[in-house]
């Protein structure tokens, strides 16, 4: 996992043509970062306890849904505001392919996503009740995008995007840390 993460890496931004100049950015920061990295650290935490499996494979990757979509709309938000730059250097990233009025409709759509996840995971008890109490961020995650949407500029909205990932993975890791010390 370690090593696929290291690849992804290098992959992203090194080499004749970068991962994070094409359609795909999103998708291998997200997964690598939002998933890899969560599926990593369950790992060293139950490997003497439960087998390693297609199931925990799958539960880790809906716990971790909101930490990849939310990880994918901040790339996704660079790329929007980078769009005339990139452009100009032949970088084809998603949003040269949809356009920045769906690239938006897509962002949006990254934090419904994530957050659909998350209940999912809660709802099919892979993650403590608690952790609901990370869904208090929605109108800030709210505001923050459509502040973002209304004026897509790297240097004056482009950190809304920032702040919602740190409060999303700040609150989710806050209430799944009290949901099993407190076994709710």
């Amino acid at each position: 996992m370690g090593l696929f993460s290291f690849a992804v890496g290098y992959g992203y931004a090194g080499g004749p043509r970068p991962i994070s100049a094409t359609p795909y950015g999103e998708f291998f920061s997200g997964f690598t970062m939002g998933f890899v990295i969560f599926l990593i650290a369950v790992y060293v935490n139950v490997f003497n306890v439960t087998a390693f499996s297609w199931p925990l494979i799958g539960a880790v990757y809906l716990a971790s849904g909101l930490a990849q979509c939310t990880i994918a709309a901040l790339l996704l938000a660079n790329n929007i505001a980078d769009q005339e730059e990139d452009e100009t250097l032949k970088r084809r990233t998603i949003v040269h392919y949809l356009g920045r009025s769906r690239s938006i409709i897509f962002f949006y759509g990254l934090y419904t996503v994530g957050f659909l996840m998350l209940i999912a995971a809660v709802v099919l008890g892979l993650l403590p009740k608690l952790t609901l109490l990370t869904l208090i961020t929605v109108p800030i995650v709210v505001k923050n995008a459509r502040g973002f949407a209304a004026n897509p500029v790297k240097k004056l909205t482009f950190p809304n995007a920032i702040k919602n990932l740190f409060i999303t993975t700040l609150a989710q890791v806050v209430f799944l840390a009290l949901g099993v010390f407190l076994n709710i």
